[in-house]
């Protein structure tokens, strides 16, 4: 079983250069894995003439905004699609619940902006 840190691989060269440098703390995330995913990823980030380091922190980046990007996106069907479109072209009548529920929206917003402007 390896552990990688993000960290070390990045850090190798500082830690050998002169002490009158200051070092700078970067968070560090350390993962534990099997050795055939590990020799996985380090024949991936050879491929590619990475270091190990660079090639999961790169990776990990960029999942993560496709995972983001996933859940911030909303996908409809045709069908769908039309029914909000007819909803947004031909919006109902507002109810007396929203027309309460916007009153009492914008005095609670005006009383904020006045509490800020009174600070």
């Amino acid at each position: 079983m390896y552990i990688v840190s993000s960290t070390f691989i990045a850090n190798v060269g500082k830690m050998m250069s002169t002490k009158t440098h200051e070092r700078t703390k970067t968070p560090q995330f350390t993962i534990r894995m099997p050795e055939h995913v590990r020799a996985l990823i380090d024949h991936a980030a050879a491929l590619e003439g990475r270091s190990t380091s660079d090639f999961v922190l790169t990776s990990a980046v960029e999942k993560a905004r496709e995972t983001i990007e996933s859940h911030q996106r909303i996908v409809l069907s045709q069908c769908d699609s039309m029914i909000f479109l007819e909803a947004m072209l031909t919006p109902p009548e507002p109810t007396d619940e929203l027309r309460a529920a916007v009153t009492d929206y914008l005095a609670f917003t005006v009383r904020k902006s006045d509490e800020r402007r009174n600070e």
